[in-house]
């Protein structure tokens, strides 16, 4: 099994709905930046995507725990939950 990354993402999309262009942001699960590219291509964005203004490994490991990545002073983002 490839080590997995989860990498933050930052894109450009064009919303075909609305007619308009989005910022969207996220992470995405894959085994380097090739991959995780391929990924947001083909298995979320498609043909939308215009830029991909972001792409960052931040995290290493099958899951993603919330505790162990909060605990993790190398990230650099907040994870909160909603109540």
């Amino acid at each position: 099994m490839d080590d997995i990354w989860y990498y933050e993402y930052t894109v450009k999309i064009w919303e075909s709905f609305d007619s308009k262009e989005m910022i969207c942001s996220g992470l995405v699960p894959a085994s380097s930046f090739t991959n995780a590219i391929e990924l947001l291509e083909t298995k979320w964005y498609g043909d939308d995507i215009l830029e991909i203004q972001m792409l960052k490994p931040v995290y290493e490991g099958i899951v993603f725990e919330f505790q162990r990545a909060a605990e993790d002073e190398t990230l650099d983002f907040v994870i909160s939950k909603k109540e």
